[in-house]
């Protein structure tokens, strides 16, 4: 393939953008189930999209300051939670098999057709 991005390139930014949206969402759950402190609440408004971007601030500013708290997060969550890393890493799983599957699309796709008799 000589234009675009490669499908090794894809898969591995997709793999990093779910393990930091799984990230996100075990840092939040943490936060708001083990301490209420550690959850960042950012100004809220009547409008959709003023609602959209205090929620997205929220998520982002609550997984950085989660950080810190990592081996905490981890094992909070095998304690107590342990459906979410489960599902998280099903979901690499299946974007490693994905890209796995089409990688093999693609070399055959860049084969000649075979001849029939």
């Amino acid at each position: 393939m000589s234009e675009g991005k490669s499908i090794r390139w894809i898969v591995i930014a997709s793999m990093l953008f779910v393990a930091y949206l799984g990230w996100g969402f075990m840092a939040g759950s943490y936060a708001g189930s083990a301490n209420a402190d550690g959850v960042v609440i950012g100004r809220r408004g009547t409008a959709g999209l003023t609602l959209m971007a205090s929620a997205i601030y929220s998520f982002i500013a609550t997984s950085v300051m989660q950080l810190p708290a990592f081996f905490q997060v981890i094992s909070w969550h095998f304690s107590h939670r342990i459906w979410l890393p489960i599902l998280i890493v099903l979901a690499e799983i299946g974007i490693a098999v994905g890209g796995v599957g089409l990688k093999r699309l693609e070399e055959n796709l860049s084969k000649p057709p075979k001849r029939r008799r």
